[in-house]
């Protein structure tokens, strides 16, 4: 599970996509399941592996304000989206035992986004939105004492803008977006 506040930095919904800045909160979950083989010898072991990740997120925009096109202050309503996104990854890790309780890693690779949908209400109706994925990256690096882990990450999505969506005579769609989330993660190992 993550969640968070974040600076949003894009544009208000339809009809008139007016550049908005706001706070946006996050709550949401993770799952990914990999494949690998391990590579080992003495203290250290590589694993090249690829894999399937699912992500399941909640984005709430706050109220705000902006400039209209005339120039004249707006008030902006927030709204909530519910995201899901499934994604393959590539990639590869390194382990290296330094003493027989501590052990230092690190993970990187990309991942690829093939099926996303994004459902917000418009206009009093939910609506779904299903942008193309794009490759991005991901990596993690951290240390392990016995089964506690300690690391910091970067996790990236990109999405290409989604098909259109008609609603009445409105058409909706999610433009090019992308979201770059770095942390730091506490964690359990049960190997």
């Amino acid at each position: 599970m993550f969640g968070g506040i974040a600076d949003y930095d894009g544009q208000t919904q339809g009809p008139e996509n007016l550049p908005v800045k706001t706070d946006v909160n996050y709550f949401g979950t993770r799952e990914d399941i990999d494949l690998g083989w391990r590579i080992s010898q003495q203290k250290v072991s590589m694993e090249p592996f690829f894999g399937f990740g699912a992500r399941w997120w909640l984005r709430d925009l706050e109220d705000s304000m902006t400039i209209d096109r005339a120039g004249m202050p707006v008030e902006v309503n927030g709204y909530t989206e519910d995201w899901r996104s499934f994604y393959l990854r590539l990639g590869g890790r390194l382990d290296v035992a330094v003493t027989d309780d501590w052990r230092i890693f690190t993970e990187g690779g990309a991942k690829y986004p093939f099926y996303t949908e994004n459902t917000v209400e418009i206009l009093g109706r939910d609506i779904t939105i299903k942008p193309d994925g794009s490759w991005s990256a991901f990596a993690e690096a951290g240390a392990r004492y016995k089964k506690l882990k300690f690391s910091t990450f970067y996790e990236g999505f990109r999405y290409n803008q989604s098909p259109g969506v008609l609603v009445g005579t409105n058409q909706f769609f999610q433009p090019v977006s992308k979201s770059d989330i770095f942390g730091f993660r506490v964690g359990w190992a049960f190997r």
